[in-house]
């Protein structure tokens, strides 16, 4: 961006962000401590002169002098970070439970309600942001300011007012925002990504004046690319990273914003967007983003706003966040306060959002490429997956699913890369050289088109207006003739770029040219790094055969992938409408979205394998479920470390086979393998299995409840008539257990503490269901659709397993529930096989992994009796259920809903109307 700030350094800075700017500039550059050790930087931006390296050194400083030593990362990980960086944050000992609860647990408006019920005070979350914050930045280089000091006062004072008088001040009371670092905050520093630009700002943009004056706390400016005209995150503050794969790109320009969100230190962060700069960072960092049209949102007091290209082209701003309602959050807020009355360039728009109705079928277009690049092979995986969504039979009567063509998209990334830059680019390219600060390759590579335009005459821009326009009209006739309301396709070319090479923006930058909102939304895929191209592709331009190129030489592993969902101008609204029509239909569910996709596909590596495994002689563990998947895994885990292993399957020939082939598998094991027949959906099996296990043995050291069914014919019934999957998962694993336990209390009472546990298997299907009126919807469940089935039977899982955990703690006995991840198992073989194909194809993980997770929570030192009943997430991590999930779990007079007493003494009643109760306590 070719604006010049007329403030350069040195400049009277506000306190404690530059010490004294001359003294650093007479030093060497070589006398420089690197100016990347404070954070992860694979690949370093490009180093200026002497002097500039120096001012740069005493800039970066400002950030790390005021970071609290027992606030920074060991060198040794800075200097040798994993490649996935993403789960570090709520490992490093850092944070608090409480901090980790407040930062992962929430969206903004599930925040927002706990501050509001005084759960958490500003206070409490202003600190626990702030930490998250900069240990983000040291892994991924995301910040340019850290404001932490300011935003605890700032929250202080708002826990004072709602004290004083027993309400929020505003509808974000106590939220932290962070904001892009060209948006002023009266008080910090804002540039366009060079140092020549950078100035000091005495008052608030209107943006950031009016989220104060509802209630937001600001803790931090995040970092954006040099220009400001990137697709790269790249200034002179550092490269920001992708918390998935630190090889690859945050995107650009809001880049530290994806970053920071992607990584929790954010719950809801302010972007703009002139080619993608909201909506590529996004999609980048799989968190969701929203570009509306131009000039509904308040932009006034952003440096280089407005700028030359905005004689063409115009730019916007939106919300970065965890979910669709925080999306509506923002938007609702900021244009209820009316910042037209204040900046008359904007359109006041009323705002209804996600509560806009649609009328009729929702008519969508389908974009599989844009006729200029085929997307690179993990896209064309997750539009695969969306096509089979769209096209589910249940969804006819409220969908209308066309394929789209895309009109001219090589000719609107022709001309919008000459509209960018219509005074040739030379005024940047000299502000950023006259401080000694070099060029970066993608400032180079964006100002090419342009610079032999040179400084364009007042006849040459009203030539490229018109030229603009017609563009549009035609896009505009184009989208008629195909009668659709809305699009779908990809957000970018592939999934985040590996660094330097973000070189194609035209599946976000034509939605710019024609002025268009647009908004990214999550998928389940993410890059596993063995997709290729079909065989039969063929490049559709010579940009199509260099993105298959940048395809072939890098390595994407981790990276998420998103899709961009695109409405007309001004039709915001009906963007909001048709989302809230797409939200079950493409997995938007709101508030658990984010825990879910944060559990499911970013997990990282196994944190506990059979290799941590002590030796288990001695040890005897009961089995559900262990002639297949997930059971038999376990099975060879622990029988391999020698122990007593008693394999409960309801098919007896298939649990001796597995039997033999484990034994085969472990020769020189000392454990023994001991076949039970069991069928949980009979509780009269149940009750033998019981009684057989009784009767051979008098120790069980660790009970994994793990086998379980999904998705039956819609109907299917226990023998004993209860619906199939409550009555296969809960009802019977309950008998069992409590059949059980007081054998697992006499082994409680002769082995060390902790070591006597057991483990129950949920899901993420527990987050998809609501907790209100629980009992009720548990006892109306044959009026429930199939997957509410199952999800109430995964949320009572939950239930069992904290309610045990709180039941009998005192006899030194753990309980935990786990989600054994997306996994490639038996669970699925109600399914028809094209789904199964799918599933298998996107989303799954071999069956060894839910292995881990279940030797995580039977045997890991990090489970113990203090925080028996905590949630267990792939592949092997204490997580935190859902804010109403860990309610239910706590009695009223705990200050919960009860849901969990109350459905353990309902499962209590239901078996023992069909098989004799235990005569000792469980």
């Amino acid at each position: 961006m070719s604006v010049v700030s007329p403030t350069p350094l040195p400049l009277a800075p506000p306190q404690a962000l530059i010490k004294d700017v001359s003294v650093v500039q007479v030093r060497a550059t070589d006398d420089l401590e690197q100016p990347t050790s404070f954070t992860v930087q694979p690949k370093p931006v490009p180093r200026g002169t002497p002097a500039f390296e120096a001012r740069r050194a005493a800039l970066l400083d400002t950030i790390k002098s005021k970071v609290p030593l027992e606030y920074y990362l060991p060198a040794e990980l800075i200097a040798n970070p994993p490649l996935d960086v993403s789960n570090i944050p709520s490992s490093c000992g850092i944070l608090t439970e409480d901090e980790i609860r407040i930062t992962e647990d929430y969206d903004a408006v599930g925040l927002l309600q706990a501050l509001a019920s005084r759960q958490f005070s500003a206070v409490q979350v202003a600190t626990a942001f702030a930490k998250r914050s900069i240990i983000a930045h040291q892994l991924t280089c995301c910040l340019t300011q850290w404001l932490m000091d300011e935003a605890i006062a700032q929250a202080r004072g708002l826990d004072e007012y709602m004290a004083k008088h027993g309400k929020p001040i505003g509808p974000l009371h106590g939220l932290p925002i962070s904001i892009k670092e060209h948006m002023a905050i009266a008080g910090t520093l804002s540039s366009q990504g060079y140092l020549g630009s950078l100035r000091e700002d005495a008052t608030d943009s209107d943006m950031v004046a009016i989220l104060r004056s509802l209630g937001a706390v600001f803790y931090c400016k995040t970092n954006q690319p040099q220009t400001i005209m990137h697709l790269e995150t790249d200034s002179l503050w550092g490269r920001t990273l992708n918390p998935f794969n630190i090889n690859l790109s945050s995107g650009g320009s809001t880049g530290g914003e994806a970053a920071l969100i992607a990584m929790k230190g954010s719950v809801l962060g302010v972007g703009s967007d002139i080619g993608g700069s909201i909506r590529g960072p996004a999609a980048f960092c799989g968190i969701y983003g929203f570009k509306p049209t131009s000039y509904t949102m308040p932009m006034r007091g952003f440096d280089a706003m407005p700028f030359p290209a905005e004689l063409t082209v115009l730019a916007s701003t939106g919300p970065m966040c965890r979910s669709l309602r925080d999306m509506d959050l923002l938007m609702q807020c900021v244009l209820s306060s009316k910042p037209h009355l204040k900046d008359p360039r904007l359109v006041p728009i009323p705002w209804n959002g996600l509560k806009t109705p649609i009328t009729g079928r929702l008519k969508i277009g389908f974009v599989s490429d844009d006729g200029f690049i085929v997307p690179q092979p993990p896209v064309v995986k997750a539009l695969a997956w969306a096509r089979e969504q769209l096209c589910d039979p249940r969804y006819k009567d409220i969908i209308e699913l066309k394929d789209f063509k895309v009109f001219d998209s090589a000719g609107a990334w022709s001309k919008i890369k000459r509209m960018y830059w219509p005074d040739g680019g030379q005024p940047s390219r000299d502000a950023i050289q006259a401080t000694g600060e070099p060029i970066h390759p993608l400032s180079d590579w964006i100002w090419k088109d342009a610079e032999p335009l040179g400084m364009q005459t007042a006849v040459d821009m009203s030539l490229m207006r018109r030229e603009r326009d017609e563009f549009r009209w035609a896009f505009a006739k184009s989208w008629e003739e195909q009668d659709v309301d809305i699009l779908i396709g990809p957000a970018f070319v592939g999934p985040a770029s590996a660094h330097d090479t973000a070189f194609f923006w035209n599946y976000t930058s034509l939605y710019n040219l024609v002025d268009y909102p647009g908004v990214i939304v999550p998928t389940p895929v993410k890059v596993e790094g063995n997709e290729k191209y079909s065989s039969g592709y063929e490049p559709l331009s010579e940009a199509c055969g260099q993105v298959k190129k940048l395809w072939e030489e890098s390595d994407f592993t981790g990276a998420p992938i998103t899709l961009q969902i695109v409405a007309r101008k001004y039709h915001d609204n009906e963007l909001f409408g048709a989302l809230t029509v797409l939200k079950d239909v493409l997995k938007l569910h709101m508030a658990a979205a984010f825990n879910i996709v944060r559990q499911s596909l970013f997990a990282g590596s196994p944190k506990y394998t059979e290799n941590d495994l002590p030796d288990l002689k001695g040890k005897v563990i009961a089995i559900t479920g262990s002639n297949t998947g997930v059971g038999k895994e376990i099975a060879k885990m622990v029988y391999s470390k020698n122990a007593k292993v008693y394999m409960f399957a309801r098919t007896t020939t298939k649990n001796e086979k597995a039997r033999d082939e484990i034994k085969a598998a472990y020769p020189e094991s000392l454990g023994e393998l001991i076949c039970i027949q069991l069928d949980l959906a009979d509780l009269e099996s149940v009750q033998a299995a019981a009684a057989e296990f009784i009767k051979r043995e008098d120790k069980l050291h660790v009970l994994f409840n793990n086998a379980g069914v999904g998705f039956p014919e819609y109907g299917s019934k226990t023998k004993q008539g209860y619906e199939l999957q409550l009555g296969t998962n809960c009802l019977g694993s309950f008998a069992l257990t409590q059949r059980l336990t007081p054998v697992l209390v006499d082994t409680a009472k002769i082995s060390p503490p902790g070591t006597v546990r057991v483990v129950w298997a949920s899901s993420t299907a527990a987050f998809w269901t609501s907790t209100k009126k629980y009992i009720e919807r548990v006892k109306n469940i044959d009026k429930q659709s199939l997957f509410q089935q199952y999800a109430i039977s995964k949320l009572g899982n939950y239930y069992h397993a904290t309610e045990y955990a709180a039941r009998h703690k005192s006899d030194g006995i753990i309980s935990v529930p786990l989600n054994p991840g997306n996994l490639d198992s038996e669970l699925w073989r109600t399914q028809g096989k094209f789904l199964t194909w799918i599933l298998r194809k996107t989303v799954f993980y071999p069956s060894h992994y839910g292995g881990y997770v279940n030797i995580f929570a039977g045997f890991s030192p990090e489970v113990t009796l203090e925080n028996s009943g905590r949630f267990i997430s792939p592949w092997g991590r204490l997580w935190h259920a859902l804010p109403a999930m860990v309610k239910g779990s706590k009695t009223e007079a705990e200050g919960g809903t009860g849901h969990a007493k109350r459905f353990w003494e309902w499962t209590e009643e239901q078996v023992s109307q069909n098989v004799p109760a235990p005569s000792a306590k469980a």
